[in-house]
């Protein structure tokens, strides 16, 4: 593999980039690292104070735990708010009691509730929706209920 002309150039300049930026970190480290290591070096010369200063008249800066309260919120606070689960409130089910089922005249019919029913019929605002030979399926909304005969 060959590197023409341009592409040396590219890695001349990158090379001396790189090299400048390491002079830079190694001859400046606290200007790069001083924040991780917890010294505040100010970039104004530093003035001499010849009288006592009240710790109260100093400006109090936000520290890493401490927050800004003219600011509306902290933009990089990411707020994570847990989901409660709904709590399905058990309504009490009307108790069904199936006690029979016929398939005799053409018909199927089933006595809930010692009410006679056939498919369609609506007992305790559940519709009757299929009569088999053991069971009755019931429906109402999305709710589902199947009374088995015993």
């Amino acid at each position: 593999m060959e590197i023409d002309k341009r592409q040396k150039r590219m890695l001349y300049v990158l090379a001396a980039v790189l090299a400048y930026a390491a002079f830079e970190l190694i001859t400046n480290p606290e200007q790069y690292f001083g924040f991780y290591m917890g010294s505040e070096k100010a970039d104004t010369q530093t003035a001499v104070i010849t009288q006592p200063i009240d710790a109260n008249q100093l400006e109090k800066k936000p520290g890493v735990n401490e927050y800004d309260k003219d600011w509306a919120e902290d933009p990089f606070y990411i707020k994570v708010e847990k989901k409660r689960r709904a709590v399905r409130q058990s309504r009490p089910q009307v108790r069904l009691n199936l006690s029979a089922i016929s398939f005799g005249g053409g018909q199927p019919v089933a006595m809930i509730n010692d009410e006679i029913l056939s498919v369609n019929d609506i007992i305790a605002g559940y519709k009757v929706q299929a009569i088999e030979p053991k069971r009755v399926i019931l429906i109402k909304g999305n709710d589902r209920r199947v009374l088995t005969l015993q």
